[in-house]
């Protein structure tokens, strides 16, 4: 290949041999600066130097830079053109008619396309800073307390389907609408001697096999089965060197069917962007809709940065910040006179964030290895008992959650007198705001856990709910989830590393400000599908960590609710006795808001709850017997 540098770096001239269609005698041209995209286009031998700012007028508006070409009188080496008669018009056809050059496929027919490469570009849409909440993920983040979320699906194929073509349209499916996720292309930079916070830069060299993987869930494919294999890639991190999201596809399962385990760290978003994401790459009809290609100038390659111009932006993100924190005085004092009115005020006060949690047997290190089991709850039921009671549905879903572990500790001599305190994610992102990024809050509140009444309980469970909602609004004004300290990174990396080696938390437990992080995530309430296979289940997986190694999500779909219990399996190691707790507290509730009024049941009582197969929905749930 002959090359020959025009223009600094910008113009790049080749000749490879003749492409077919290019007649004899013509010039085949790669002009790598000019457009996003290569082509091989025929030109005449004439060589023309065109400078920045024709090229990328000419890649936007075509007529105009042809007009701009043909003004242009003077020839200089670098900065002007050299117009010879035509050469505005093939300009105008060149910058028009570019369209991408893929990849060849491999000889088994895999592959991914190719992202061309163009000039060096810097531009903010393909390089950003991630803000200090995200990137807080990043620093919490230990061998054994990786900090990435998920979710599941089984989905029941169409007839005929097989596996190994659905999971090549599946790879297909993705790279067509890989523009609609941020994070699917977006990778990890680290600021030198990590003074700020990282940036998100696009994987030039992204490949989609390196992204959607497969695995065989244990025969015969039951729900244990598959809970044990979640449980098994769930405990493993995310490989850093490239964008931080995973697709496995599993297949085994019973009844032919197969489920999705798509996993992403929690530094690229939170429970309601994770939602769209997920309804950008389905459909709700069982044909695939059709998707808009990616813009222009998706996979142009943004500049280097190098590490002074990285060094200089954490200058400028510190002295942001500090700008930021100086103007916002004001608000942090009404802030503080607020906290003082309820703390004074007797018929509001602070809630669970002044009781303190106790320490129980989930409030320890982890260690590598999980647990998860998962369960189904009708939301129509659900929704009846918080109208029975005068209470939400996040409401309910605490109280099955408070009954389900009053009932595990009490049977192991382990309940503290004090009740137990839930950390509850707040979504404090507007409606229709679906960015790729974190934007909640924790509220703190009572599980009411004292308390043997089922219904009592779930109603100061109410009253702590409003207290907490109520705190957080009177400190959202004082939010920022855009902290910036000179040497942040360092530090609570750091910090954290030390607090896995040493085990500080099991040696001098801290004062925790919860036991068990409870969340409930709205989900999609139409039917979803995948390349016609449909969605039958949404499984949330969340995050155990140091200190509160348990983890219980709900996510409302289709009518039903889908919960996760995701844990330590040094302090949950028999999830699936919790699991049943909770259906067996759902019922109680049940059982004691909607039906005849019984005598409620001891707590040490074990209760059986059938389970339904896996996929199926929870709507036969029947009530224990009283000779149970």
């Amino acid at each position: 290949m002959l090359r020959r540098n025009l223009s600094g770096s910008n113009n790049l001239w080749c000749s490879a041999g003749r492409p077919a269609g290019v007649a004899p005698g013509r010039r085949a041209v790669h002009k790598k600066s000019l457009i996003r995209h290569r082509r091989w286009v025929e030109c005449a031998p004439p060589r023309v130097q065109c400078t920045k700012a024709v090229r990328t007028a000419s890649a936007v508006h075509p007529r105009r830079a042809a007009a701009r070409c043909s003004r242009s009188k003077k020839s200089s080496y670098n900065n002007k053109l050299s117009v010879y008669d035509g050469w505005h018009e093939r300009c105008s056809l060149i910058a028009a008619s570019l369209v991408p050059r893929v990849r060849p496929p491999r000889p088994d027919g895999s592959g991914s396309p190719n992202p061309p490469s163009t000039s060096d570009v810097k531009e903010s849409r393909h390089v950003y800073k991630l803000a200090g909440l995200d990137a807080g993920f990043l620093y919490n983040e230990t061998p054994r307390s990786p900090q990435h979320i998920a979710s599941v699906q089984v989905l029941e194929l169409p007839d005929g389907v097989d596996t190994a073509r659905f999971v090549a349209d599946l790879k297909q499916l993705l790279l067509d609408r890989i523009h609609l996720v941020s994070y699917f292309t977006n990778k990890l930079q680290f600021v030198p001697f990590q003074l700020d916070h990282p940036v998100w830069v696009r994987d030039a060299d992204f490949d989609i096999d390196r992204h959607v993987l497969q695995a065989e869930v244990a025969s015969p494919g039951g729900r244990a089965e598959f809970e044990a294999k979640i449980a098994e890639l769930h405990a493993q991190p995310l490989d850093r060197s490239k964008p931080l999201w995973e697709l496995w596809v599993l297949t085994g399962l019973e009844g032919g069917r197969i489920a999705y385990y798509n996993r992403v760290h929690h530094a690229c978003l939170d429970g309601v962007s994770g939602q769209a994401a997920i309804e950008a790459i389905m459909d709700v009809t069982p044909e695939p809709r059709t998707v808009a290609p990616p813009p222009a100038d998706f996979w142009r390659r943004p500049s280097r940065f190098d590490a002074l111009s990285l060094l200089s932006g954490a200058f400028e993100n510190l002295a942001k910040f500090q700008v930021r924190q100086a103007s916002a005085v004001l608000g942090h004092a009404e802030t503080a006179r607020r906290l003082w009115q309820r703390a004074v005020d007797g018929t509001r006060g602070l809630g669970a964030v002044v009781e303190g949690a106790p320490v129980t047997r989930f409030n320890r290190a982890v260690d590598r290895d999980r647990t998860f089991v998962t369960g189904e709850l009708p939301l129509a039921d659900v929704r009846r008992i918080g109208k029975a009671t005068g209470t939400s549905v996040n409401d309910v879903f605490l109280a099955i959650c408070a009954g389900a572990l009053r009932r595990y500790l009490a049977r192991r001599a382990d309940l503290p007198e004090r009740a137990l305190i839930a950390g509850c994610p707040v979504s404090l992102r507007k409606p229709g705001d679906t960015t790729s990024n974190n934007q909640v809050t924790m509220m703190l509140v009572s599980l009411a856990t004292e308390e043997a009444d089922p219904v009592k309980r779930l109603l100061k469970i109410g009253r702590s709910s409003i207290q907490a909602k109520g705190f957080v609004s009177d400190v959202s004004g004082s939010y920022d989830a855009d902290v910036a300290l000179s040497g942040m990174p360092a530090l609570f990396s750091g910090a954290m590393r030390w607090m896995e080696g040493s085990d500080i938390v099991d040696v001098a437990p801290p004062r925790l400000p919860c036991n068990v992080l409870v969340s409930n995530v709205p989900g999609p309430r139409a039917q979803l599908y995948s390349l016609g296979a449909k969605v039958l289940t949404h499984y949330p997986v969340s995050i155990p960590a140091h200190g509160q190694g348990l983890n219980i999500t709900v996510q409302s779909y289709a009518g039903q609710m889908y919960f996760g219990v995701t844990a330590c399996a040094r302090a949950l190691p028999d999830g699936d006795v919790l699991r049943n707790d909770l259906l067996a507290a759902f019922l109680e509730l049940k059982a004691c808001t909607l039906q005849a009024p019984r005598a409620v049941p001891a707590v040490e009582r074990d209760v059986e709850v059938p389970l339904p197969p896996l996929g199926d929905r929870a709507d036969a749930l029947e009530a224990p017997s009283e000779a149970a």
